[in-house]
């Protein structure tokens, strides 16, 4: 099974933290399916530590950042892959621990993207980082 973050129920959302839902396709018997639609579990904890300006403490967040990619993690379960445009370098550690890839691809329909995932072609980045995380 996958994972994609969305905002919009319909194309992947530009970086995972801050996706409202994840969206999960499966293929069985060669047909690629959305098996279900989930709300992001990181997406309120984004919105608390990072949409705040630039003004606030950073000195819980690196205890906020890991509960929140804790509850991405636990919503992950089953999924060997996760695909976004882009997610933070301690996301990337975080889902390789725990054994789920992390692939980036382009700005597409979801439905698009599970088909060439599964139909094994290599238009994915590996380790999309935003790299702009530096707390």
């Amino acid at each position: 099974m996958i994972a994609m973050a969305t905002n919009d129920k319909k194309t992947l959302a530009g970086h995972i933290g801050r996706a409202k839902y994840l969206a999960f396709f499966e293929n069985r018997d060669g047909i690629v399916r959305l098996v279900d639609m989930k709300e992001n579990g990181t997406h309120a904890h984004n919105e608390g530590c990072h949409g705040q300006g630039h003004g606030h403490s950073h000195e819980n967040e690196e205890h906020a950042h890991h509960g929140g990619h804790r509850r991405l993690i636990s919503q992950l379960g089953g999924v060997e892959v996760l695909i976004c445009k882009t997610c933070g370098p301690r996301l990337i550690e975080d889902l390789s621990r725990h054994n789920i890839q992390i692939l980036g691809a382009g700005g597409r329909k979801l439905e698009e993207i599970a088909s060439d995932y599964f139909e094994g072609k290599s238009n994915f980045r590996t380790a999309p980082s935003c790299g702009r995380h530096h707390h």
